[in-house]
């Protein structure tokens, strides 16, 4: 009887957690059953963490619960006080506070709410077994040898108070190797778990590597690999498993019970019950009458964690009101039931000389599961990163503009110019004033990850010269435009009238006919090395008459031109017209008559097979002759 009325108060104080704040509790019925206990549940703590449960529990003042009245055969069963003397075995840094400074709760003058508060920081993970102290005065009311007051009961209750690992700073429940959880590029990792429930108890692992990939393995097979940037979960969910008495099943009973009520299997069978000792359980009040194939299912005890041995005690009931007939309960036969480690379900046959039959065992998982995750972080590395210049080449003296993109904040570039380190290039922009191969290496900052431009190398070039005149001079005697000075490794571009003369570098041009000249010199090699001349007008150039002549108004077009290009003249007598073309040193390179009617003439020309030169035209008659010069480019 002292059992029952302890249990649901033992329950309470056994599965609670701890705050480092305690508290005083304020009782509540939320919750409560009116047969009396706890009225609420706790969470399981961590090591290291603070934590506080509160739990009220209810003290019915009067029990009327016929399971508990067969125990005593009596009407009902008067609870006077209950006081709570002690308790053990708690986690370092894990203490009780009751609402009652005295833990101590007058029951027969209403004192039936009360309320515990465990609290504190546990310093250690682990299962520890936990013992309760109490002392309980209670009083049967009618029973058959009339009202029976005990005096005060001393009973201790133990059970286990699960700690969990501290997994605020990293993950505890399991291990990888090597163990490093964040790289640039990839990773290729081992994983094995760490906690197991205690011998006998099972364990369940459920991997989840985030990628797909799952296992129930303790240690999983084989290498886990993780190369795409970004975080990568891995986590693993450890349970525990706590076995149950589930059923027991009595094939049949054949002494141990014979007395004067319970007289042969075929007229007056014993009246068969189970008793569990250590969980504190007996099922009396629904014993069965019979000798075989007794059942009593969904017994639903669960065995405190550790327990791999538990005795299971065979009774004859004989209380009730013909218990001063039948005398004591028979005691049939005490079994020790042995379990299988990590083995659920699993079923336990038990057998002496007066009865035999099996026990079936299951598990419940043990609420709450261990979840610990790993976070994989694979980095990634900057963009390899893409050089550019404002231009390619420089003068001497003059800087060119490298950029690197994409541009990253928090990052540090480091150039290099061939082999030379460039200590004062710290930035995405840089300015040189040197010819040479150019690279970088970004490397970010906040994960120290970094890369390189791929070969080749960017090159830029500057001059080892600077022109310092572009000045112009015409020679009418020679007809030739010069640049004077014209210094050694220097480069020309001439135009005419806006336009570039092609395959004319050199320090001479030929002249062109009248008009504007312009030319640029540069370095060789260097074209953005430059320096522009002024322009040079050229007038009293192109027709030359060599006598009076009935040849005018000669002109060419285009002019410069390709090779093909079209004469006009204006002719005053009727005749043949011939056309002659002569190089600079006055060979004559093409010739053609034309037959004119008087007037004007237009022929067209094709000498594109001839060099790129300055050539003069002569259209000429019999009596006159007129010229002129044309560019071919």
């Amino acid at each position: 009887m002292k059992k029952f009325l302890l249990s649901w108060l033992a329950m309470a104080i056994l599965s609670l957690a701890a705050s480092a704040q305690c508290l005083t509790c304020t009782p509540s019925m939320n919750g409560c059953a009116p047969a009396g206990g706890i009225c609420g549940h706790s969470a399981v703590g961590m090591a290291n963490h603070p934590y506080t449960t509160n739990i009220s529990f209810y003290m019915p003042k009067t029990i009327n619960d016929p399971a508990f009245l067969a125990q005593c055969s009596c009407n009902h069963i008067n609870l006077n006080e209950i006081k709570v003397t002690g308790v053990g075995g708690l986690p370092t840094g894990i203490n009780a506070f009751f609402n009652h400074a005295n833990q101590d709760y007058d029951v027969a003058n209403g004192d039936s709410l009360g309320c515990v508060n465990f609290c504190g920081t546990p310093l250690a993970a682990g299962l520890y077994p936990v013992t309760v102290y109490i002392e309980a005065h209670v009083k049967a009311i009618g029973t058959p040898i009339g009202d029976v007051d005990p005096g005060p009961q001393s009973q201790t209750y133990k059970d286990t108070m699960l700690i969990l690992p501290d997994t605020s700073g990293a993950v505890s429940s399991f291990n990888y190797t090597p163990h490093v959880n964040s790289d640039c590029d990839s990773l290729t990792l081992g994983f094995n778990a760490l906690l197991s429930a205690p011998y006998p108890n099972p364990t369940n692992y459920e991997w989840n590597f985030g990628n797909g990939q799952t296992s129930a393995a303790a240690t999983p097979a084989g290498m886990y690999t993780f190369n795409t940037p970004g975080i990568h979960p891995v986590s693993l969910k450890t349970t525990y498993y706590q076995y149950r008495v589930k059923n027991v099943f009595i094939y049949n009973t054949s002494g141990g019970w014979q007395d004067a009520c319970d007289i042969s299997c075929t007229g007056t069978p014993p009246d068969l019950y189970v008793k569990f000792p250590l969980l504190g359980f007996n099922n009396s009040a629904n014993n069965v009458s019979s000798c075989t194939n007794v059942a009593f299912n969904n017994i639903d005890q669960l065995i405190p964690m550790g327990t791999d041995s538990l005795s299971m005690e065979l009774w004859d009931s004989d209380a009730g009101s013909f218990a001063n007939i039948c005398g004591a309960d028979d005691n049939i036969g005490n079994y020790m039931l042995h379990i299988t480690p990590n083995l659920f379900p699993q079923r336990v046959s038990w057998a002496s000389s007066n009865a035999s039959g099996y026990v079936d065992i299951d598990t419940v998982a043990l609420a709450p599961s261990f979840i610990d995750t790993l976070k994989i972080n694979i980095q990634g590395r900057p963009a390899i990163p893409m050089l550019s210049a404002d231009r390619d080449s420089a003068c001497l003296g003059d800087s060119i503009r490298l950029v690197i993109s994409p541009v990253y904040t928090n990052a540090k570039y480091e150039w290099w110019r061939d082999s030379t380190y460039l200590l004062d290039a710290t930035d995405s922009v840089y300015y040189t004033k040197q010819s040479g191969l150019f690279r970088v290496k970004i490397t970010n900052l906040a994960t120290g990850c970094s890369t390189e431009m791929d070969t080749p190398y960017y090159r830029v070039s500057v001059s080892t010269m600077v022109p310092t005149s572009a000045n112009l001079v015409y020679s009418q005697q020679s007809a030739q435009i010069f640049l004077n000075p014209f210094l050694p490794g220097s480069v020309a571009d001439w135009y005419y009238n806006g336009t570039l003369v092609t395959g004319q570098h050199g320090q001479i041009l030929p002249l062109l006919g009248n008009g504007v000249y312009t030319a640029t010199v540069y370095a060789e090699g260097f074209p953005q090395c430059y320096l522009a001349s002024d322009p040079l007008t050229v007038t009293g150039v192109g027709i030359i008459d060599e006598t009076p002549s009935d040849v005018s108004a000669l002109s060419v077009y285009p002019n410069p031109n390709n090779g093909n290009f079209t004469i006009k003249a204006n002719v005053l007598q009727t005749g043949n017209v011939a056309i002659s073309i002569t190089d600079v040193l006055g060979r004559e390179v093409y010739s053609e008559n034309v037959q004119n009617l008087y007037g004007e003439i237009s022929q067209n020309v094709d000498i594109s097979a001839l060099a790129r030169d300055v050539y003069t035209v002569t259209v000429s008659t019999i009596s006159g002759k007129a010229t002129t010069r044309i560019v071919v480019k």
